[in-house]
């Protein structure tokens, strides 16, 4: 039900169910869990696209007749297993670019805002509608939201029960870019292609300090810039780019 496929160092991943406006199941949150921890652990993936099959949803939370099934203990092993999904995309190592089609609410849009860059369609919706259903959010969905304007503009919706619109996501800074349905893959894909071109060390690092750096001083802050950057010095990568760039050419990144 998780479609992964890796081409030229981009992995595009796919939650499958469209029938079922791509809900999440248990079988499906290991299964993202896994491959987010095969991405970082293999160091293959320099980039990845998360989408949702079908243009209806990427993917409108968890599994509502899985869910009403399950006892206390259960669905408190459901939520870890999808604050371990969530975990795993942002700390992964590799920049994630949500191509959001359709609805993205509750759980699925938590989804998303695990993401580092969110592209969506014109048609895409977004809520964290938990509360909706009794519950609330808990896999750090607003805390993601770096911006108090975001914050606001989710809350709101939250406690009105409403969605967020594309246009809206992208004016408070939810969303990095809007485009035509039709262009969401191809605007998703033309980006991943440049990403994966540049040196995927300097990339790890430049997550680490945005991700890292979020929870620190300015001064804690800027030496972990000073560590990352002399961790890069002695790579064959900075060689390379400080070749190409002399030399004229494109540069080459081998990840070493």
């Amino acid at each position: 039900m998780v479609r992964f496929d890796i081409a030229d160092s981009v992995a595009a991943i796919t939650l499958n169910r469209p029938e079922n406006l791509n809900t999440l199941t248990r079988e499906m949150l290991g299964e993202l869990r896994e491959i987010f921890r095969r991405i970082s652990r293999e160091q293959v993936v320099r980039v990845v696209i998360l989408t949702g099959a079908g243009e209806e949803a990427f993917c409108a939370g968890m599994d509502l007749a899985e869910l009403a099934a399950m006892g206390a203990e259960e669905a408190t092993s459901a939520a870890r297993r999808v604050q371990d999904v969530c975990d795993s995309i942002e700390s992964c190592g590799v920049p994630v670019v949500a191509a959001v089609n359709g609805v993205a609410a509750g759980w699925g849009c938590e989804l998303v805002l695990a993401c580092h860059i969110r592209i969506a369609s014109s048609n895409a919706r977004f809520s964290l509608s938990e509360n909706q259903l009794a519950g609330v959010s808990i896999h750090k969905g607003i805390q993601r939201l770096k911006s108090v304007e975001s914050q606001r503009v989710v809350v709101e919706r939250m406690l009105a029960g409403d969605d967020v619109t594309a246009d809206e996501a992208l004016r408070s800074g939810i969303i990095n870019r809007v485009v035509p349905p039709e262009r969401l893959l191809t605007e998703a894909e033309a980006f991943t292609r440049e990403v994966s071109k540049l040196a995927p060390l300097a990339i790890r690092a430049c997550l680490e300090a945005v991700l890292g750096g979020a929870e620190l001083s300015l001064e804690e802050g800027l030496e972990l810039e000073a560590q990352l950057f002399s961790g890069l010095f002695a790579t064959e990568d900075m060689r390379e780019g400080t070749s190409a760039f002399l030399e004229k050419r494109a540069p080459v990144f081998k990840g070493r």
